[in-house]
């Protein structure tokens, strides 16, 4: 029996978050404060502080996330070692050999947890590092990893088609590494003026010696780990805990906190910034409150008649640059028969985030309006996306069937029939049976194949992929 229903049926613990990336990340970012009331504090508040640090311990560690289970282990080391030395008491070089061999078993612990997920992020690693390399000084913009990641990742499978990493890929939204993401999309400039907000608080505050500042660096630390290895950033309450602690980092030299605060003109920047984010928010808010509402009405089957509500968002407000509100938008037009109309919002998508899911969207789309060549090259982009997924191929091959090109749809039926299956379910059975009697309807059947290039004409200056089979 469950007290609170979770959010997500996969994970096991995720909180009031999407995932339990969210959960372990604020925990680990407030961790080295509870060591902070544990060592620091009087003896009531002391136990206090103990009961709080094992209970965020165990947190993490059945939440399973790796990151900040290694964020935590190191904020501990630290913080005791840090200590001992309050107290004079040193420690020799066997105790500091012993302290890193453990570290490095604890790493090795970690990585063969989950081996398979751990090596998926070389792949995504690798194929960001292709995108820094495109565009190294300026990036690709606020949205450069979302909207170009899933394509190079085609890329690399096209170019390496018995890869290891075919059994891991999937849809990715995230390098799972703050830094990458900020590289990717700002470039080496944009990483290092994000780079020089961090270190300047840092170094302006390395006068300070007091607990309090350590505890906060020790928190910053915490999360940085947790930066390396998953998106801590992504959630606004680690974004702000972030931007307060390096600003009280900033405040604590020369001047007192309580004489920064009480600055006229600093309260008056204050209020006024944020007024500015509120009322941003709360405009936010409300659109995508609307945003919702008519996304219930449309699966509810009034799709047609929410198309001006959706229209009205797109033309009125801040929706139509964010990635999701147009793939929506673009699937509820493809859903009424509105293709050239639907194509022409999912390109717009295709600048702020690309999948497999919208190169599927698309291929249909340019389907159902004879832009046979454009469907075909989504429809290849999509199998190299994600190889281990069947519905791509599958819709190559009812493709190739539709235009006479019986050859090559039996090619696509014989790679599904062969395909190892990742995830088994009753879908993939239903394809492949339909697939073998494919292959026997047309095996023997004589072949008069039309070139899908040739239909290209009748898509005037719709866009195609550059990924060829």
């Amino acid at each position: 029996m469950r007290w609170i229903p979770k959010t997500h049926e996969v994970f096991t613990m995720d909180g009031p978050f999407n995932n339990p990336a969210g959960i372990s990340a604020s925990i680990a970012l407030l961790y080295p404060f509870s060591l902070y009331i544990s060592f620091v504090s009087k003896e009531k508040n002391k136990y206090l502080g103990i009961v709080a640090s094992f209970l965020m311990v165990g947190t993490i560690i059945l939440c399973g996330a790796r990151a900040a289970i290694l964020a935590v282990m190191i904020s501990t080391i630290i913080s005791i070692v840090y200590f001992l030395k309050r107290r004079e008491i040193r420690l020799s070089p066997f105790h500091y050999k012993i302290i890193t061999f453990t570290g490095i078993l604890l790493c090795f612990g970690l990585y063969f947890i989950k081996k398979d997920s751990a090596d998926g992020r070389l792949l995504i690693w690798r194929c960001s590092a292709e995108l820094v390399k495109q565009a190294p000084l300026f990036g690709h913009g606020s949205n450069g990893f979302t909207a170009n990641y899933m394509v190079q990742q085609a890329k690399y499978f096209t170019e390496h088609p018995n890869s290891k990493f075919i059994k891991l890929s999937d849809n990715v939204k995230h390098p799972f590494n703050e830094f990458i993401k900020e590289i990717v999309n700002y470039g080496f400039i944009g990483f290092t003026f994000s780079l020089l907000l961090m270190v300047i608080p840092i170094y302006q505050s390395r006068k300070q010696h007091s607990s309090e500042i350590f505890f906060v660096r020790l928190s910053l630390l915490s999360i940085g780990i947790c930066a390396l290895f998953s998106y801590p950033l992504y959630y606004p309450f680690v974004q702000l805990m972030v931007i307060f602690l390096f600003a009280y980092l900033q405040s604590s030299n020369g001047e007192s906190t309580f004489r920064i605060l009480n600055n006229k003109f600093y309260i008056q920047s204050i209020i006024c910034l944020n007024s500015i984010l509120l009322a941003s928010a709360i405009f936010q808010i409300k659109y995508e409150y609307k945003w919702n509402s008519i996304a219930k009405r449309s699966l509810a089957g009034f799709s047609e008649e929410m198309l001006s509500e959706y229209a009205n968002l797109y033309t009125n407000c801040h929706l139509k640059k964010d990635a999701l509100f147009l793939y929506n938008y673009g699937a509820e037009l493809n859903f009424i028969g509105e293709y050239k109309k639907s194509n022409e919002i999912l390109l717009e998508c295709q600048k702020y985030m690309d999948d497999i899911e919208l190169e599927i969207l698309l291929a249909d789309n340019f389907e159902k309006t004879n832009c046979m060549a454009n469907a075909e090259d989504c429809l290849i982009l999509a199998s190299r996306m994600i190889p281990v997924r069947f519905f791509p191929i599958y819709r190559l091959a009812k493709l190739y069937e539709k235009n006479n090109q019986y050859e090559r749809a039996c090619n696509m039926a014989r790679i599904i029939i062969k395909k190892e299956v990742k995830v088994p379910s009753t879908k993939i059975i239903v394809i492949k049976k339909e697939m073998n009697d494919l292959i026997i309807q047309y095996s023997n059947k004589p072949i008069k194949e039309k070139d899908l290039s040739s239909e290209v004409g009748k898509c005037e200056s719709e866009k195609r992929h550059e990924i060829k089979e």
